[in-house]
């Protein structure tokens, strides 16, 4: 799975398709590599295609649903505006840590 921004990878995972499905692909048990230190041994609240909490969220890694300005994680796809940092871009849209480790979704490690 490759992330680009404008043109450039900024973003890349391995998995390891064997023996799985179109849905339980995209596990941590799964997970090969990625840009982040401590996603690979994180505990976790998701780690799917489709979110438990919102449903309108995809290919999320979220560590900890507290509140809106605590929500900490790695990726997801947003198409449903519940937080603020939901709304920081059109919808849908894709929101990642910018640090090698998990971040507050509402700065992203920016």
């Amino acid at each position: 799975m490759v992330l680009y921004e404008k043109g450039v990878e900024v973003v890349a995972l391995k998995f390891s398709a064997v023996g799985t499905n179109n849905m339980d692909w995209f596990s941590q048990a799964n997970l090969i590599s990625s840009p982040w230190n401590d996603l690979k041994n994180a505990p976790f609240v998701n780690f799917g295609i489709i979110g438990p909490v919102v449903f309108d969220r995809y290919f999320e890694f979220l560590r900890w649903y507290t509140s809106c300005p605590t929500d900490t994680g790695w990726l997801l796809v947003t198409s449903h505006p519940v937080c603020l940092w939901d709304k920081r871009a059109p919808q849908p849209n894709i929101q990642y840590s910018k640090l090698a480790t998990a971040s507050f979704m509402i700065d992203y490690g920016t």
